[in-house]
């Protein structure tokens, strides 16, 4: 049975009717990686009860932005590293472009000899258009062109010669061990010498000016060395070497330095010569899908995890696809079921990479995606690594300005409630207030926890023990220990700061709407709170206000169970495919985080080798921003590059928004528990009329459900739908959540007509945000702010 799933607008082209003509898909999970590159996870049903688990990235290769590369483990020919740490090396140093986004385990490999096979390719391997391993197994082979197209095949032919002078020499491999009578040649794939023996003679070359490799062509290299009966030579990287044993040794004995020699190599894939980009080996079977067809007779046919590699008719469309086998929720496949996966994946070719235990779909800003069949990641020999060239930022210009000019607005939602006096529509003539549904956000708090505080404490007096700090660095320990007083132990409890916030708020509501709170016969007033003591200090904060102002009114307050399914319904915990956009998103902005050293430290060097520079700079952000809910106060300038700062801005509003701002993933999975709430909203507003007796409702709760409700009504300015590329440049987390951030609807009635008589139509409601006019998308104002209640109601039910 199939169950529920959550798709965005991302995949609509990719599940096409073919798809769903396959057996059930039981989950599935989509979002973008970058431009071009796109993630899916899919758990196939074999049966009605067995099913397996396939992680998926497709990629346009036809993005101007999008490579490629096939890279070696430690980059080298036999080594083993890690996935995970291959993709870090290729994204260092900071700032490197293009970045590596996504990643698979590629060839199977030799382990048959530890000391000097283990990690060896065992297929074809080309790397930028450069070979770094010609397999001597007659094994199956995929990859890209040098532009860009996809290819697979069952029979790679290499032919290679080096000419010197008149004499043309046959090169047996690239980067084999050399044997009896054979000429090698070795490249940077090697490492740094040749590791061969002293029976033979070596040469060592450099390409001339203008000349480059490519899987067929015919260059001409310098003689610049050679040694007879020496071995295991070393070069660079950017030379290569022909070392010859027997008969080849003594050709090449006749080279002197100087001597231009002839390379020419060839190389075919199924009769037909291929420039190859990359390219990685595959098993011995027959191709898992050719042109559409899925092999259903020469193919692996026990259940494993999987790794397959193919691509649409069009050759510009690629599948990597890892499937998840031995264990209990994904037993895995056999390569003839994997071909068919691809072929309803859109697939018109595919191949068998290696599978097994080396069986991973890596992803920036995630790691690796899948379960696997072993608790660790198994280093591996190759990779296939998809890279993206991210254009420089455009940043919001405007934004960045409004943050210069209050750096506690860098907080985000840190920042403490901005009090604006904002002009307000009059209401229609002949009407008046008589009655306020209310939503508010807690007022400014302590961090859930004082680790950002006290890490970066302890390296600050590290530092200050060594004489190794600056003024700045002075400045910081001072706010860090200031803040770790004032924290006191008490998680995210509400400060001093939070509760003048509702006071002052309790004040304005009142001051602007004074007719409500003096209604005859009207005093009553509803609160209700989370069961978190920041809510409910915030609540008594308010109220205690209220009756300061009329000491009349009288208040009925809970907190309890019932009333946690109206303040908090929905789950505060982001669900995965939300949480992978958020990281998807960030991962693609740029981000300095070792300027945050040079800011601190008299000798930076020192500390950077010691400290990671994003848990420096994260500490010191938490650190700053977050003083100001104790009424500290620091310029985050001060310490962090200004692009740190803005990109932190935008990573906050991308946190909120994506979980519950008004999106195709927010609306699947709050809406439910989000109509508790609207129905809360419905029935005590109808109650307040129709009974005559209740002025207010107030309601205390938290930032991710009022962002939820505002999405629901679609709230301008803060509720609408946007694109996350909108978020940046339209959703200010600052001005939009800042702490006791509230949501106010101001009830309007006929002065000359009894409020009991009055029709939905009659009654009049204005919408304010932080105390600001808002409009609802999709309905008319009957009078500039003003809209009415029935339709209203429309929207919330």
């Amino acid at each position: 049975m199939m169950k529920k799933f959550i798709c965005t607008s991302l995949f609509a082209g990719f599940l096409s009717a073919t798809l769903w003509a396959m057996q059930p898909i039981d989950t599935l999970e989509a979002f973008p990686v970058a431009p071009g590159c796109d993630y899916m996870a899919i758990r196939w049903m074999k049966d009605d009860s067995v099913g397996i688990n396939s992680f998926i990235l497709r990629v346009n290769a036809k993005e101007p932005s999008v490579s490629f590369q096939q890279r070696l483990a430690k980059d080298k020919l036999i080594a083993r590293e890690k996935l995970t740490h291959m993709a870090k090396r290729f994204n260092e140093p900071l700032g490197t472009n293009p970045v590596c986004i996504a990643a698979v385990n590629g060839d199977f490999f030799w382990m048959a000899n530890e000391a000097q096979e283990n990690g060896l390719v065992r297929g074809w391997t080309v790397q930028n258009n450069e070979f770094a391993n010609t397999s001597t197994e007659r094994r199956l082979l995929g990859g890209m062109t040098e532009d860009k197209l996809g290819f697979v095949g069952s029979i790679g032919e290499w032919a290679g010669s080096a000419t010197i002078g008149n004499v043309v020499l046959p090169i047996s491999h690239i980067n084999y061990h050399r044997t009896e009578n054979e000429l090698v040649l070795y490249n940077r794939y090697q490492g740094h010498s040749t590791h061969t023996d002293s029976l033979g003679t070596e040469v060592v070359l450099e390409l001339l000016p203008g000349e480059t490799w490519h899987t067929n062509c015919r260059v001409q290299a310098r003689v610049i060395a050679m040694e007879k009966e020496k071995g295991n030579t070393r070069f660079s990287r950017e030379q290569i070497v022909l070392s010859g044993h027997g008969d080849m040794a003594k050709a090449l004995d006749a080279v002197q330095l100087g001597d231009v020699v002839t390379i020419e190599m060839s190389f075919k894939v199924d009769g037909t010569p291929l420039n190859i980009s990359q390219c990685i080996g595959s098993d011995q079977y027959a191709t898992i899908l050719n042109n559409g067809v899925v092999e259903k007779e020469n193919y692996w046919p026990n259940n494993h995890p999987r790794n397959a590699f193919g691509f649409t008719t069009g050759r510009d469309t690629m599948f990597f696809v890892i499937v998840d086998g031995r264990i209990p929720v994904s037993p895995g496949c056999t390569t003839s079921e994997l071909g068919e996966m691809m072929r309803q994946l859109g697939c018109y070719n595919a191949t068998n990479w290696d599978g097994g235990r080396s069986a991973h779909l890596w992803l920036r800003g995630h790691g690796i995606m899948n379960m696997g069949c072993e608790k660790k990641e198994r280093a591996i020999a190759n990779g296939m690594f998809i890279f993206s060239a991210i254009p420089p930022h455009q940043i919001n210009h405007e934004l960045d300005s409004l943050l210069h000019a209050d750096p506690t607005r860098a907080g985000g939602n840190y920042h403490g409630y901005d009090f604006v006096d904002y002009p307000y529509t009059a209401a229609p003539k002949g009407y008046e207030p008589f009655y306020i549904s209310h939503y508010g956000r807690h007022g400014s708090r302590a961090r859930r926890n004082c680790k950002p505080y006290e890490q970066l404490r302890n390296w600050l007096l590290v530092a200050d023990k060594e004489n190794n700090l600056t003024e700045k660095g002075q400045q910081l320990l001072q706010l860090s220990q200031d803040l770790i007083a004032q924290y006191d132990s008490m998680p995210r409890r509400l400060t001093n700061k939070g509760e003048r916030e509702h006071t002052q708020l309790a004040k304005r509501m009142y001051e602007h709407f004074p007719k409500v709170f003096n209604r005859k016969g009207a005093q009553q007033i509803t609160a209700i709170s989370s069961k978190s003591e920041r809510c409910l200090i915030s609540m008594n904060a308010f109220t205690n206000q209220l009756i300061r102002m009329n000491p009349n009114l009288t208040f009925d307050l809970d907190c309890g169970a019932e009333f946690q399914k109206v303040i908090s319904p929905a789950s505060d915990n982001v669900i995965p495919q939300c949480q992978r956009t958020i990281d998807s998103l960030s991962a693609l902005l740029p981000d300095d985080t070792v300027a945050v050293f040079y800011r601190l430290f008299v000798r930076p060097e020192e500390m950077v080798a010691k400290l990671p520079g994003k848990i420096l700079s994260d500490d010191v952000y938490e650190t700053v921003v977050t003083a100001q809910c104790f009424d500290l106060y620091a310029n985050v300038y001060d310490f962090l590059p200004d692009m740190a700062v803005y990109n932190r801005e935008i990573k906050m509003a991308w946190r909120l928004w994506v979980p519950s701002g008004n999106n195709d993933l927010q609306t699947a999975y709050r809406r439910p528990g989000v109509q508790v709430t609207l129905n809360d909203i419905m029935d005590k507003a109808d109650a307040a009329i129709h009974e005559g007796k209740t002025c207010a409702d107030l309601r205390f709760g938290h930032d991710t459900q009022m962002l939820s409700i505002l999405s629901a009504i679609e709230v301008t300015g803060i509720g609408e739908h946007l694109s996350p590329e909108e978020v940046e440049y339209k959703w200010y987390t600052y001005r939009e959540f800042a702490m006791g951030s509230n949501f106010q609807m101001i009830f309007f009635a006929p002065k000359k007509k009894a409020l009991q008589d009055c029709s939905d139509d009659e009654i009049l409601v204005k919408i304010l945000y932080n105390e600001s006019e808002r409009g609802i998308v999709g309905l008319t104002p009957v009078n500039g702010a003003y809209y009415r209640w029935s339709d209203i109601k429309g929207k919330l039910k």
